[in-house]
């Protein structure tokens, strides 16, 4: 756990409200861009969100040192999305799906200099590769965002998941060998 999360968390238990939006400022962009990606609806990843920080506010108290803060609330939020989606019994996804919002992390273009119907190509690449992701089983699409979208380590992602390392590669290479199946013809 970085310092600076740690003072945080610390002063957030003890009922500093600052802390506690210090830490709302520091994930919600994060936390945000993993719902989006996992249900795939602005206005619902935007309820989630507030329910990610209600439930950290609410269990600060029983939050353990010995785990990296980071971990500890992807965990929450992981468990959350997937509440969600079963609830919501979410097994496809609409095509007419906007992607890129402005607090999504999206794929940047390296050149500027591309012609229109180079960067109309690039959008539509990216947003079948958003959609095949999102058509994943969950466990499936958990890990590939929080692998290659959140960037974290397979470590943390055992962690949040809950699952061994060698599990964790596992569902990784097998998201990737599904995604490379269904988008060997649309890139």
């Amino acid at each position: 756990m970085q310092t600076s999360d740690w003072e945080l968390v610390s002063r957030a238990q003890k009922g500093d409200l600052d802390a506690f939006t210090l830490i709302v400022n520091q994930y919600k962009v994060r936390l945000l861009g993993y719902i989006l990606r996992m249900i795939h609806s602005r206005e619902d990843a935007e309820d989630v969100l507030q329910e990610v920080f209600l439930r950290v506010y609410s269990s600060l108290s029983r939050y353990s040192p010995q785990y990296q803060f980071s971990t500890w609330i992807y965990r929450i939020t992981q468990n959350l999305c997937i509440d969600y989606l079963r609830r919501r019994k979410l097994s496809t996804f609409s095509v007419d799906q906007k992607f890129g919002t402005e607090d999504e992390l999206t794929l940047e273009l390296p050149d500027d200099s591309m012609s229109p119907e180079t960067i109309f190509e690039s959008q539509e690449i990216r947003k079948e590769i958003e959609e095949a992701i999102y058509g994943l089983p969950i466990k499936y699409r958990s890990v590939i965002i929080l692998r290659h979208i959140q960037d974290l380590s397979y470590e943390d992602i055992s962690q949040i998941m809950d699952m061994p390392v060698n599990t964790v590669k596992t569902h990784i290479f097998r998201a990737r060998r599904i995604l490379r199946r269904r988008l060997q013809d649309a890139i």
